[in-house]
């Protein structure tokens, strides 16, 4: 969907209790470096964190974030921050791409 795709952001959660987090990101990582993609996770502890994370991710010259399924309740607030700053998103369900999300 994006041909000139370089580099992609997983937004995660920063919380170490968390099982999901660190395979994730290992295996996403994996995925990408085969495709070329470099990968930056950036962990957050939640919807308080998102503006920052995005300021962060538009830093880094993010084109398409990763959203780790956990997030889906704030799906909106993530849609609105992406559209904002030009980024496509990927979400783990169906709900989040009818309300706005890319993929």
């Amino acid at each position: 969907m994006i041909p000139t795709l370089s580099r992609v952001t997983v937004l995660a959660s920063a919380s170490a209790t968390n099982p999901s987090v660190q395979p994730l990101v290992r295996e996403t990582a994996t995925a990408a470096g085969k495709l070329g993609i470099r990968l930056d996770p950036v962990l957050v502890d939640g919807p308080a964190d998102f503006e920052r994370a995005f300021a962060t991710m538009v830093k880094n010259q993010t084109q398409a974030v990763i959203v780790q399924p956990l997030f889906d309740p704030h799906r909106m607030m993530i849609i609105e921050l992406a559209a904002k700053h030009r980024l496509a998103t990927m979400f783990g369900y169906r709900e989040s791409t009818v309300a706005g999300g890319l993929i």
